[in-house]
């Protein structure tokens, strides 16, 4: 298969994946967003070692040094991350926001 429509399908299919990860969490296990940011922040550099350590095999059977391998292995770990940091960061933003919608709530009360 050709090494730019693996490197397509696989970050397609794992942001699907990590995409719908954190709401199935959410909604079976009542697991906030940031435990899912974080848990994707892991699992996705492992996602792309093994899709990098694949491209890499395929490119030096053809004769390549692989180094395109290892740049779309780590261009899929770059992009899960900052995924997983957007759960993070929106979680930390709504509870902020949250926060402060309370307290003028609490100060028009009183």
């Amino acid at each position: 298969m050709n090494a730019g429509a693996v490197f397509g399908i696989v970050l397609t299919l794992s942001l699907f994946v990590f995409n719908y990860f954190p709401y199935t969490l959410k909604e079976k296990y009542k697991l906030p967003y940031w435990v899912s940011g974080i848990i994707i922040c892991c699992l996705g550099p492992l996602v792309a070692m093994g899709v990098g350590s694949y491209l890499g095999e395929e490119a030096q059977r053809e004769g390549s040094d692989g180094f395109g391998a290892g740049l779309a292995g780590a261009i899929i770990a770059l992009v899960l991350i900052a995924n997983g940091a957007l759960y993070i960061i929106g979680n930390m933003v709504s509870g902020i926001e949250r926060y402060v919608t309370r307290q003028k709530k609490d100060k028009t009360h009183n």
